[in-house]
């Protein structure tokens, strides 16, 4: 039987984590928000791998595949898929654990009971899950954060998206469930981008990830940086949207079903969820390929992120033998 993991820290080391998050990279993650904010978390804040998941274990690589380097005539190396656990620091020199990197193909249960028994025998209580979800909203609204778990109070000031559904699952959804059966106050958020902005970088949303995890679970994470890439995102897209007046129009109708949901009740928050979109009568199917085609068209967002590319650039980070 392979090992799924193998611990990078000393037998008799002193950590105290309080808290897990979790973000796994090849699900849905509209706008790159999930993988925007991990990048955040690991270029910001010092760390050291706790544990490495055996990755031959996890992934089929049929179908997300090493890439090779090869300069005139040879092969240099290979960059294989990752998953690891660390432990970071937030800007209160609070300790806690990030389980993060790509989401595994095979042995979910067998991952899921490794994770569980790394998470009691650390002294984790608390779990939290995200990801970015496309959403019938205009860019240029307020980002609307979704907290969902086995244990979130019903808050009546907490915005609402769906009833029951059955749906593919995630691999972080699937852990929220376990850790949650197994006794850890297991949580998500889930920050709404607009679905026309599903395939681009949409920082403004990593930021509210962060920021709904702060508040939380009283974490002090950085967030200075998204909100900075935030205005500029967002004036490149007005801009563009300045000149194009039947994009600036398709725009509004967002607006405006947007603020008629906000206003249609003083609290809660706005239901934004799909099957509620009234856009008078304008085909959202429509509207989301004008809007595809124009951004794309115009270059706006970067694509997607490979948050393992910021593994080896965070302040004061151990990085785990090869």
């Amino acid at each position: 039987m392979q090992t799924l993991y193998t611990m990078n820290l000393e037998r008799h080391a002193q950590i105290h984590p309080r808290v897990l998050l979790h973000q796994f990279d090849g699900a849905i993650d509209a706008g790159n928000a999930a993988n925007l904010a991990t990048e955040q978390l690991l270029t910001t804040l010092p760390g050291k791998a706790v544990a490495t998941f055996n990755i031959d274990a996890l992934i089929d690589y049929r179908s997300r595949r090493p890439t090779i380097s090869y300069d005139h005539g040879k092969f240099l190396e290979a960059t294989h898929p990752s998953l690891v656990l660390e432990l970071l620091r937030d800007d209160n020199g609070e300790e806690f654990l990030f389980l993060h990197g790509d989401e595994p193909d095979y042995r979910w249960d067998e991952l899921s009971n490794a994770i569980i028994h790394l998470a009691r025998s650390l002294g984790v209580t608390t779990a939290m899950g995200m990801a970015g979800i496309p959403m019938p909203v205009p860019h240029t609204r307020p980002t609307q954060v979704y907290e969902h778990g086995q244990h979130v109070p019903d808050d009546p000031n907490h915005p609402k998206t769906f009833g029951y559904m059955e749906f593919p699952a995630a691999y972080g959804n699937y852990l929220e469930l376990r850790l949650g059966q197994a006794g850890f106050d297991s949580r998500g958020v889930s920050a709404s981008v607009p679905h026309y902005l599903l395939r681009d970088d949409f920082p403004q949303s990593a930021s509210a990830l962060l920021r709904a995890i702060a508040k939380s679970i009283n974490l002090a994470l950085p967030v200075g940086d998204l909100e900075a890439n935030s205005i500029t995102n967002l004036n490149a897209i007005e801009t563009e949207v300045a000149n194009r007046p039947e994009v600036a129009a398709l725009v509004q109708a967002l607006e405006k079903q947007y603020d008629k949901s906000l206003d249609s009740v003083l609290s809660p928050p706005p239901d934004l969820s799909l099957q509620n979109a009234d856009l008078n009568d304008t085909d959202l199917d429509t509207l989301t390929a004008q809007l595809e085609a124009f951004l794309e068209s115009n270059n706006l967002g970067n694509g997607p992120n490979n948050s393992r590319n910021a593994t080896s650039q965070g302040p004061n980070r151990d990085q785990p033998e090869t």
